[in-house]
Order: structure tokens, then C-alpha cells, then sequence
């Protein structure tokens, strides 16, 4: 089962403090003060409106040992892509949120006619989509589907918020992020400011929204 505490990361242990350069780029954005602290804060999630993404810079592919996002869908996101990476519709991989209703939750994996779908009830939000093992096998919320065959490797990167087909990038309906992992890389939602970010726990590298308006900011992490 995919697990919350990865994403419980100690940003303090590592002692991080903004670089000139990022402090540069931060500056840029209309949305940061100058004058602001520039620590970064771990937050719950971060939360877009529509027009949010944030590119992981991670190649697209199917053959990472561990593919997994933890996610609050929110009312209206149907038949949606909120994650994923390809080189065309007809070649991609990515999760989809298939159905949102009051008591269920679908959710899928896969481009055009390699979709597989499981539905299961809804736990306490964040709902949690993976693809994992060595065979491969696609769960929702820790129950698993059957063993998987497909495999993979694009030349778009893989996109959260959203899909990238080649060079473009279609964000999805609103939604929450808390987190995701590609193979070793831990995506954690952070703040900076008053500017939300993803950090990439292993490299320590901050990744910024690359669509337009801002994200909103969930409570601070205690």
C-alpha cells in the first residue's frame, strides 16, 4: 500500500536555505515579496484551480519500480488526467480520474485503449493511485488490481496536474496534490513564501507551477 509517511519529510533535517539564483526566480513572481521570509514550509497539499501544472523534468516511462500520486480529487474533476507524460494520444502513460461520486472512486491508468480502470469506495481523502511491483500491479487506495503487461518509454516528462503530450501540457480539473513518487523521487509540497511549490526530496531541487495563476496553500505541516 502506497504510504502517507513517505511524504512526512523533515524539511528542517536538511537545513535548506534558498540560493541567490532561486531567490532570483522567486523575486519574478508576482505573487513573492522580496522582503518575505524565503524558509520553506512543508504544507498539507497544494491545490489548483485548472490551470496549474508543474513539470517533474522526469522522463515518461513505465519502468520505474514504483509509479504513485496521492491525491483529493475535487467536485468536477471527471474524466480527467491529473498526472502523466507521452508522446502522443496514442502513446502515454499516465493516472486519470475516471469518476468522482459520493460513495465511489474510479480511477485509471494508461493512454487511449490501454485504459484499466478500479473502482473502489471512497476512503478519507487523499485517495492514493499506484502502479508498483515486479509484476506490475495497479492499485487504488491499497487494493490491488490483477498482475499488469505494458511497458513503455517517451520523450515528454511527466507532468503533475495534468498530462504533457510531446510539448503540450493539459492541466486538469481542480484537484489537491500531496505528494507523489517516481521511482526513487519523492515529490513533497512545500511554500515559500506565500508561493507553492513541489520539492524534490532527493535532490532538494524546488519545482514551480509553469501554468498560469497561482496554487492555493493547505495548512502548514505540524
Amino acid at each position: 500500500m502506497f504510504k502517507k509517511t513517505i511524504f512526512i519529510f523533515a524539511l528542517a533535517s536538511l537545513g535548506i536555505c534558498i540560493a541567490e539564483p532561486i531567490k532570483d526566480v522567486l523575486a519574478a513572481k508576482s505573487s513573492f515579496d522580496e522582503d518575505e521570509d524565503t524558509s520553506i514550509v512543508e504544507v498539507e497539499y497544494l491545490e489548483s484551480s485548472g490551470s496549474q501544472w508543474i513539470d517533474t523534468g522526469i522522463q515518461g516511462s513505465t519502468t520505474y519500480s514504483i509509479i504513485a500520486i496521492y491525491v483529493q480529487p475535487l467536485a468536477g474533476n471527471d474524466n480527467n488526467y491529473v498526472f502523466g507524460g507521452g508522446d502522443s494520444t496514442s502513446s502515454g502513460f499516465g493516472f486519470r480520474i475516471r469518476g468522482l461520486t459520493s460513495t465511489t472512486f474510479t480511477a485509471g491508468f494508461g493512454w487511449t485503449g490501454a485504459f484499466q480502470y478500479w473502482n473502489r469506495a471512497l476512503a478519507e481523502a487523499p485517495q492514493s493511485i499506484m502502479i508498483s511491483g515486479g509484476p506490475r500491479r495497479f492499485s487504488v487506495n491499497g487494493y490491488f488490481a490483477n498482475t499488469l503487461s505494458f511497458s513503455g518509454t517517451y520523450d515528454a516528462t511527466f507532468v503533475l496536474f495534468g498530462r504533457k503530450i510531446g510539448d503540450v501540457v493539459y492541466p486538469c480539473l481542480p484537484i489537491r496534490f500531496y505528494g507523489a513518487q517516481i521511482g526513487d523521487f519523492y515529490f513533497v509540497p512545500v511554500r515559500i513564501g506565500r508561493v507553492g511549490a513541489m520539492l524534490e526530496t532527493t535532490t532538494g531541487e524546488l519545482f514551480f507551477n509553469e501554468g498560469s495563476g497561482n496554487f492555493i496553500l493547505g495548512p502548514d505541516k505540524e
